[in-house]
């Protein structure tokens, strides 16, 4: 199998420790809090609601009928995939997102990549773009991130 199809292995490209947690999200041990959030009370109406709809999908208009406000728009809304959905991606390559918040993006990455690492540095919304993003590998650390080892492709 070529170099480029092979699936992103974060533990093999971290150089600290790495583990997964009970939300299937990748942390580095010891992190320090990250206190960027859309509020307690957002996050678990966007934890409801993922949890209740069936289509996860970036084209969902299931996901839509929940806006109600601001941030419930910001990451429901089919709108967050077309910033991307036009470029001519091709399936067989991988993606890293950095910073990928509750998964807006990261679901279409999800459907559109071969494999997909995103990282985040707040916890809550780690589990959250996990939740949506099954194919996705989600990662979240301290504030000075994960050490990522570099590979070259002969």
């Amino acid at each position: 199998m070529e170099l480029e199809r092979l699936p992103l292995r974060i533990a093999d490209r971290i150089e600290n420790e790495i583990e997964v947690d009970r939300g299937g999200v990748w942390v580095v041990p010891g992190r320090h809090a990250f206190a960027y959030s859309d509020g307690r009370t957002s996050e678990r109406y966007l934890e409801a609601v993922l949890s209740r709809a069936t289509d996860l999908s970036a084209d969902s208009y299931e996901l839509e009928k929940w806006i109600r406000d601001w941030p419930s728009e910001y990451h429901l809304s089919r709108k967050r995939a077309h910033l991307l959905r036009e470029f001519a991606f091709s399936r067989d390559h991988s993606a890293l997102e950095v910073g990928c918040g509750c998964g807006a993006i990261t679901r279409f990455l999800g459907e559109t990549f071969h494999d997909v690492v995103a990282v985040e540095g707040s916890l809550a919304r780690a589990r959250l773009a996990r939740h949506w993003s099954w194919r996705s590998r989600i990662s979240s650390g301290p504030s000075t991130g994960p050490r990522v080892e570099r590979t070259t492709r002969e």
